[in-house]
Order: structure tokens, then C-alpha cells, then sequence
């Protein structure tokens, strides 16, 4: 919280001579850098340069890097009731994830449920009301705290 108090300062006070962020009472005005003209084959070569890198981007769907992180870290056994976080099923860690994709996409509990043929409209909405609100998410946090303590650690 100091970092954050010392770098507001710091704005603050560089504030009248930067032209880069302005506030003023329209709100924030952020400058842009002056660009180069490019000429018509310097347009081109970037064109095939965005195509190239384009190709070579790797697609990654949400549910895949979920479970890849999962897989990793264990997440989903926080937002598991005790019973079953020591050894969760392969549908308790579908459901979760399901559940986090719901809110997180603002696609809602009973839009998942349609979308998902495993997973119920009623499970969604029992791990979303009781282990995906604010006070099991802070005590979660609070227990797993920096990423060192979140490796396996036990329920």
C-alpha cells in the first residue's frame, strides 16, 4: 500500500509537466506517441509481419489453460467443500471450473448450465453461493496466501 501511496505522489507531483496523462475536467486524456508515416512497401512488409505472427500465435481456449493451471496449482480444491477437496473427482473439478467460467464471463449460472451437459444448473449455482462469494475467497486467500503456500497444499 506505501509503493502505491509513494507512486501517486510521484504522479502528483510530475502532474503539471506531463503531457503524456492529463487530468482535467473531462476526466483522464491520455496522449499518444507521434507515429512514422510509412510508405507503401514499408505498409506492406508490416502487413506480412501481422500475418506471420498471426500464424505463429498459438490459440489457447479458457477451459484448457484453466485445467492446465489447476493442474498445477490445485485451485479447484479451495472451492471444494473439506470432504471432498483431498481427493476431488475429475466432475468436481469440471463443476468448479465451470462455475468460475460462469462468473468470470458473465455469462451466469443458469447460461452454463445450458451450455454444459455434465454439469447442473443446480451445482453451479450451490458452488457459486457458497464457495465462490467474497468471504471463502478471502479465507482462501488468506490461506494460500503468496504462490509458494498454494502448491498442494492441503485442504
Amino acid at each position: 500500500m506505501r509503493r502505491l501511496g509513494e507512486a501517486y505522489e510521484r504522479f502528483l507531483k510530475s502532474a503539471p509537466s506531463n503531457g503524456y496523462a492529463v487530468v482535467d475536467k473531462d476526466g483522464w486524456r491520455l496522449s499518444t506517441d507521434p507515429t512514422e508515416k510509412l510508405d507503401q512497401e514499408e505498409q506492406d512488409r508490416l502487413a506480412r509481419l501481422k500475418s506471420w505472427l498471426a500464424k505463429q500465435m498459438r490459440r489457447v481456449k479458457l477451459p484448457d489453460l484453466l485445467i492446465e493451471v489447476d493442474n498445477q496449482l490445485g485451485f479447484t480444491r479451495n472451492f471444494l467443500t473439506p470432504a471432498r477437496c483431498e481427493e476431488p473427482s475429475p466432475e468436481d473439478i469440471c463443476a468448479v471450473l465451470a462455475s468460475v467460467m460462469a462468473r468470470g464471463r458473465n455469462l451466469g449460472v443458469y447460461t452454463m448450465a445450458q451450455l454444459t451437459s455434465d454439469v447442473s444448473y443446480e451445482q453451479l449455482k450451490r458452488i457459486g453461493d457458497w464457495h465462490l462469494t467474497e468471504e471463502p475467497q478471502r479465507k482462501r486467500v488468506g490461506r494460500n496466501g503468496p504462490a509458494a503456500r498454494v502448491l498442494r497444499r492441503p485442504c
